[in-house]
């Protein structure tokens, strides 16, 4: 039974969650099928990896009915009807849990129970003690967001049926009126947020996108003489939808990253430290990865550019500074977040800072991912240093299944082993990495061209280093090399590549 829908479900739950389950299985309001209590206890012993003898159909079987067999068509109906119904409580369990700790979907429900059964005075009461993320200030995480909107829609809608009930046709219009402003607010900010999704699937990923809704709305729409026209008469709902545009703008035609998409980026990031007070932590940390994001991307088109690092590096420490570097407060650190923190710090040698964020930060790192982030972490700050030998101890302790991070490691053994001298090792590395990228089809057709760029200007770069020539022919072939590389928009560790090849 291990591959089964009802595993899969028992493995993802914490301890915490299996408790509740068992509660929730136990109890006759939720549990009116079989009894599935038998069966469940037979499977918790089994947490959290749920594998072995111990969960097969006969000793799960046989632990349910002693004495009895497995194997005939009436022991396998039993079993299969008794986990059939235990993986309905089970998915019934995520429900009512998710919902717990929903408080606008519970309400959401309350309401439209109360209104379905005439109950206008509590109705009354309940809608009343509805508050907007809008109202509860940094209390909210998606104050801000387009989810707030669409739930604050939603809560409308049921009040305007509540007005049309009792013939209240001034509380209808003014209803109608604030869910209208909520669903043309929510259409607007999805409509930007899309743009960029769109944009990046066809930069990124080499989607097909063509047009879409979202490009005619958009195309069609003056926003600067909507968005002045929001300011004069709707200042409490301006920021949000003035913020989502300047993203907008400043994400259009990614490829090209021209000074007008620059200048909307400094409008932007101006706006975002103005009016941060505004937006719930997710729409704050929204905000940031956009502005690191654009940066980013910007570094890439050009890696010679050290004011792009200075900026890139200003927007995480600010990130940082108001505790928007994750999605809430209570998650992790993301991996990828913090491994390009700290490679940019070490781009702008800013070693003692980068060691004071390793300390504190990959803390808060996933568990599963934490031991092998710090050792990378340091490797990278002892390589960036020139402590190669130091450097190359930590590499050891590295252990990835996460694709990005893998590459990054392969990259850093290779100039690790380049800087020491150690050729044989190093061509190794990019026959390793060859023969990875020809064969596999996880990654994205960005990063195959960044890395494909890499394993070929790195090994024009080794057979340099490596050829008995020294005369001026070698120079010069060098700077063939860095002339093609630089005309490049997407090489791995282009800016290292082309320091090396200065050197020879």
């Amino acid at each position: 039974m291990d591959k089964s829908k009802l595993i899969r479900i028992l493995r993802s739950l914490s301890k915490a969650e299996m408790k509740e389950l068992e509660k929730f299985i136990n109890s006759p309001y939720f549990s009116t099928g079989r009894d599935c209590v038998p069966l469940f206890n037979a499977l918790k012993t089994g947490w959290p990896e749920f594998k072995g003898e111990q969960i097969t159909k006969s000793a799960l079987y046989e632990k349910l009915y002693p004495g009895k067999t497995y194997g005939d068509k009436r022991s396998k109906s039993i079993l299969s009807t008794l986990s059939s119904e235990l993986y309905r409580l089970a998915l019934e369990f995520l429900t009512y849990s998710g919902l717990k700790n929903d408080r606008k979907n519970k309400k959401l429900l309350l309401l439209r129970n109360l209104l379905d059964k005439n109950l206008y005075r509590e109705f009354d009461a309940e809608y009343n003690s509805t508050e907007s993320d809008n109202a509860t200030g940094e209390n909210s995480e998606r104050r801000g967001s387009a989810a707030n909107f669409l739930e604050s829609f939603r809560v409308g809608y049921i009040y305007n049926e509540y007005a049309w009930k009792r013939s209240d046709m001034e509380g209808l219009y003014n209803g109608l009126l604030l869910s209208t402003d909520d669903a043309l607010a929510f259409a607007l900010i999805t409509a930007y947020k899309f743009m960029d999704t769109k944009d990046t699937a066809s930069v990124t990923f080499n989607i097909k996108t063509g047009k879409t809704y979202a490009d005619i709305l958009l195309g069609s729409l003056d926003n600067e003489k909507m968005l002045a026209a929001l300011k004069e008469h709707y200042p409490e709902l301006y920021p949000y939808i003035h913020i989502n545009y300047l993203v907008y703008m400043m994400n259009r035609n990614k490829s090209e990253m021209n000074d007008e998409s620059l200048l909307h980026y400094r409008k932007l990031k101006s706006t975002v430290e103005k009016d941060r007070d505004v937006f719930g932590h997710r729409e704050k940390y929204m905000l940031y990865q956009a502005l690191e994001n654009y940066m980013a991307m910007r570094l890439e088109q050009n890696q010679q550019e050290k004011e792009n690092y200075k900026e890139l590096f200003e927007v995480y420490k600010s990130s940082l500074e108001q505790g928007v570097y994750k999605v809430s407060r209570e998650n992790n650190i993301e991996p990828t977040v913090f491994r390009n923190i700290l490679m940019t710090a070490c781009d702008m040698n800013e070693f003692e800072w980068a060691e004071g964020f390793i300390e504190k930060y990959s803390a808060e790192l996933p568990e599963e991912f934490a031991e092998s982030m710090k050792s990378h972490a340091y490797a990278t700050l002892y390589f960036n240093k020139g402590e190669f030998e130091r450097a190359l101890k930590h590499i050891i302790n590295i252990k990835y299944d996460y694709l990005r991070h893998k590459i990054d490691v392969k990259v850093l053994q290779f100039k690790i082993f380049y800087e020491l001298g150690e050729y044989e090792p190093a061509y190794s590395i990019l026959d390793t990495l060859r023969h990875y990228f020809s064969s596999t089809e996880e990654i994205s057709p960005l990063m195959r061209t960044r890395c494909n760029a890499f394993i070929k200007y790195s090994g024009e770069l080794l057979r340099m280093k490596t050829s008995v020539s020294r005369t001026g022919i070698k120079a010069g072939t060098a700077y063939e090399i860095l002339a093609r590389l630089e005309k490049e928009s997407a090489v791995e560790s282009g800016a290292w590549l082309a320091k090396k090849l200065k050197g020879i």
